[in-house]
């Protein structure tokens, strides 16, 4: 008996980088969310993120905050609103320093 390959199954959602629509699921993040990936950009994402992304205007006054050389830990506590956008702080700061 022979197997036929399975077609990948395409969900109707788009990329919140590129907008492809070539999109697998891509197993459950540590809080049990699906997780998805783009197979056009590589992008993983959930479908309703729990947080926020941080907007412009408190990216660029963590900017100024950082030149003037405060703690991490002091710039998140006045910067930002809610507990959950700590990690998204921490992954923005990585990427720039």
């Amino acid at each position: 008996m022979v197997k036929s390959k399975s077609k990948l199954n395409f969900l109707a959602m788009h990329c919140p980088k590129c907008q492809s629509t070539k999109i697998i699921k891509y197993g459950h993040t540590h809080y049990g969310k699906l997780r998805f990936r783009c197979l056009d950009c590589g992008r993983q994402f959930v479908e309703n993120p729990s947080t926020d992304p941080i907007d412009q205007a408190t990216r660029a006054m963590i900017d100024k905050m950082l030149l003037e050389r405060l703690a991490l830990a002091a710039i998140a506590c006045g910067t930002l609103r809610d507990r959950n956008n700590y990690r998204c702080f921490r992954k923005m700061v990585t990427d720039v320093c």
